[in-house]
Order: C-alpha cells, then sequence, then structure tokens
C-alpha cells in the first residue's frame, strides 16, 4: 500500500536563521558612514591642535620679546621688528602726552601665516620712565 501521508522531515526548521545579503551590505554602509564621521572629526582635532601649537608659540615669543623691552632703559626703547622662525615681530613705540609724559606706550604684534592665511597676536603696555 501505498502512504498518502505527506514525508515530513523534523529536523528541519520551517524559519530561516542568519542574514541576508542585503541586511549584511546595509550594516557595512552604515558603518562606513560611522567611520568616515570618526575620521572627519580627527582631521579636525589634529587641525586645531596644530593653530593652538602655533598660537601658544606665537604669544610666548611675544612675551619673551616684552620683557627684553621692558629690562631696556627708557631711552632705548625704540619702534622695531625682528622675526623668531616663521614668526615676525612688529612693534610700536608712542609718547602719550598728558598725565602719562614719562610713559611710552608700545604695541607689539606678533604674525605668522597658517593654511594661507595670516595670524597675529598682539600686545599693548607701557614702559614708564625710570626714576
Amino acid at each position: 500500500m501505498f502512504n498518502t501521508e505527506s514525508q515530513h522531515n523534523p529536523s528541519r526548521s520551517t524559519t530561516e536563521e542568519g542574514f541576508t545579503l542585503i541586511e549584511v551590505m546595509v550594516a557595512l554602509v552604515i558603518f562606513t558612514f560611522g567611520i568616515l564621521a570618526v575620521l572627519g572629526m580627527q582631521i579636525t582635532a589634529i587641525r586645531g591642535g596644530y593653530q593652538s601649537m602655533n598660537l601658544t608659540e606665537a604669544a610666548n615669543i611675544g612675551a619673551n620679546r616684552i620683557e627684553t623691552i621692558v629690562s631696556q632703559t627708557y631711552d632705548a626703547v625704540n619702534t622695531g621688528n625682528d622675526t623668531s622662525g616663521n614668526y615676525a615681530l612688529d612693534w610700536t613705540v608712542a609718547s602719550p602726552t598728558g598725565q602719562l609724559q614719562d610713559t611710552k606706550s608700545v604695541l607689539l604684534t606678533v604674525t605668522w601665516s597658517e593654511g594661507g592665511r595670516s595670524h597675529q597676536v598682539a600686545y599693548e603696555f607701557l614702559k614708564a620712565k625710570d626714576i
């Protein structure tokens, strides 16, 4: 006799498990965008660190020049310029009138180029006549 019942294999599951190729590709695209965002942030952080380093170095060079000018005698303080590596220093000395007759006003500017743009740090201070 013939068995009319369909043969059923109990070891086979009717639900499929695992990922399809489309799901894997979508996950890879999302992962790629995440990695690109992290790389963009890394580049921005490196650029910001470089700019901060240059600004700090310019501020230190300016502070050192201020110390040099302040240590000079009153009559020796005059307008001038200098360079220190990639940094250009310019200082202008003026004699204010009025109550500040025995002082000199000094404007010191440190300038440098970075990324095709010019940057500067400026200081303004007074040099009093020695008593």
